[in-house]
């Protein structure tokens, strides 16, 4: 078992999009550009939020809420800070948040091929109600929900 950290959850900031953006870089396959991100912070909708620890962001999630469903578009946390709890916490975040303001589903997407990931929500509840062909330039992907209410 991993060590835990202390670690806090905040808002980004657009201040926050280079380290955002390395974290991304990493984490992804076929990663979001630069302009994808700062794109983001001009949508409405986007919760974006990042994890710090000590001055150094670890993670960041992307949410947006609409109606009464969380639509989950990112979680990626650093490689030497996973497995600690960080990414369950992110989805915590937005399930309480959203869960005052009336949202009763939270939905995703993921690989097909990224068992990890897909166990991951599993354990934490999540289902997997379908397959998105070709959704990705190499992979399917797994259509997955959590029933909040």
């Amino acid at each position: 078992m991993l060590q835990s950290i202390d670690y806090s959850l905040r808002k980004a900031g657009i201040d926050d999009i280079e380290q955002i953006y390395m974290i991304e870089q990493e984490s992804f396959k076929n990663p979001w550009s630069m302009s994808g991100f700062y794109n983001e912070f001009d949508v409405s909708l986007s919760d974006i939020i990042v994890a710090e620890y000590g001055k150094d962001i670890i993670g960041f999630a992307i949410a947006w809420f609409v109606g009464e469903e969380i639509q989950l578009h990112k979680i990626a946390v650093s490689g030497d800070f996973r497995k600690r709890g960080i990414a369950m916490s992110f989805i915590n975040y937005y399930i309480r948040k959203y869960g005052r303001a009336g949202a009763k589903v939270m939905f995703l997407e993921v690989r097909e091929k990224n068992v990890g990931a897909r166990a991951f929500y599993r354990k934490l509840g999540f289902q997997e109600t379908g397959i998105r062909k070709n959704y990705y330039p190499d992979d399917h992907a797994v259509l997955i929900r959590k029933d909040l209410w």
